[in-house]
């Protein structure tokens, strides 16, 4: 159910570390512990998730914009506890892509990139969503490159030029990239991600090759 409602969730989750790492976690715990390179934290951003938390007086939700407080610190109280999450489902037939590098399979990514596309009947981008994990407190959604791809056909050199936004995105140094490799990466996987993703549109699927 969750590869054909939530598709971008399903490929993400594959490559949360290990087998046994993804049978022992949990989505809540993931989304509490709030590790900006935490793939299912970029898919909670990239589908603009909401969060619901419940104490003895009640529930509420939060918001996944307005989750992260902190670094790696979610905006729940010490008496709440986080009891479930609505993912909202895109259209049927959308475009839908996320990669990520990694210096190991399993290890946290360095940079990771999430893509969702909706294409209208002339086949041009009716809404995007593009999501960048692993750049600074929390992953970033990429409001002027999804901005730069409503109301065009997702075509080489698009792409191309509005990925390159990506690279005055805040990033920090630390011991495993500089700033300035994170930016690179983010440009580079963007693009990967949204070729992918309208690869994956009915206009441009049924156009393939057979294989």
């Amino acid at each position: 159910m969750v590869r054909r409602r939530c598709p971008l969730m399903a490929e993400a989750i594959c490559l949360v570390g290990h087998r046994q790492t993804r049978n022992r976690g949990t989505l809540g715990g993931s989304l509490c512990h709030l590790d900006p390179s935490a793939e299912l934290v970029s898919v909670a951003a990239a589908l603009d998730a909401t969060v619901i938390v419940a104490c003895p007086n009640g529930q509420r939700e939060i918001a996944f914009a307005d989750f992260p407080v902190a670094y790696m610190t979610p905006a729940i109280e010490p008496n709440e506890l986080v009891t479930a999450v609505r993912f909202p489902v895109w259209p049927k037939g959308h475009g839908y892509a996320f990669i990520e590098f990694a210096r190991r399979h399993g290890d946290f990514a360095i940079v990771s990139a999430g893509a969702l596309l909706v294409e209208d009947e002339a086949g041009k981008i009716q809404r995007a969503a593009v999501v960048i994990g692993g750049m600074g407190m929390v992953p970033i959604r990429a409001a002027e490159l999804e901005q730069a791809l409503i109301g065009h056909a997702p075509h080489d050199k698009l792409l191309r030029e509005a990925c390159e936004t990506c690279r005055k995105l805040d990033a920090v140094d630390d011991v495993h990239a500089p700033a300035s490799y994170r930016q690179h990466l983010a440009t580079v996987l963007s693009r990967r991600a949204l070729e992918a993703a309208s690869a994956r549109l009915p206009s441009r699927a049924a156009a393939a090759p057979a294989s």
